[in-house]
């Protein structure tokens, strides 16, 4: 597969993925219990590349638009969860069959997110303390 064909695959699969931050019962716990420790939040969504191949071995593809993306697919089954990470950021996706409302509304689905990604807060290394480089 070329380049190009390898873009317009991953954007035929992100028609049907949803966010986690989308789905209602993630938001929930996330701004009862993450949004205070700004230590958790940016454990999840700072750059993670070097600590997802320590946690989860080597990507299983990547792929640029903008710029590089490191996929690990994590979660098989009904629910595909995927980390994507680069320099930037780190973003969490899952591919759902259903509409977003469903994937909104869907409790199981965001059970399964809250447990994934409070797994992913235990294994992920503190943030460097940008003070304690002074």
């Amino acid at each position: 597969m070329n380049n190009d064909e390898i873009v317009t695959e991953i954007e035929k699969r992100l028609v049907s993925s949803c966010n986690v931050v989308e789905n209602n019962l993630f938001r929930d716990w996330f701004t009862c219990n993450l949004a205070a420790d700004s230590n958790e939040f940016e454990r999840l969504f700072e750059p993670n590349i070097e600590s997802f191949q320590e946690i989860f071995g080597r990507h299983q593809f990547s792929f640029n638009i903008d710029k590089q993306y490191l996929v690990w697919r994590l979660i098989k089954g009904p629910y595909k969860m995927y980390c994507i990470s680069h320099n930037s950021g780190t973003f969490y996706e899952v591919f759902y069959s259903a509409n977003r409302k469903n994937f909104n509304d869907d409790i199981e689905i965001g059970k399964t997110i809250i447990s994934f990604l409070e797994f992913v807060i235990r294994k992920l290394s503190p943030p460097i303390d940008s003070k304690s480089l002074n």
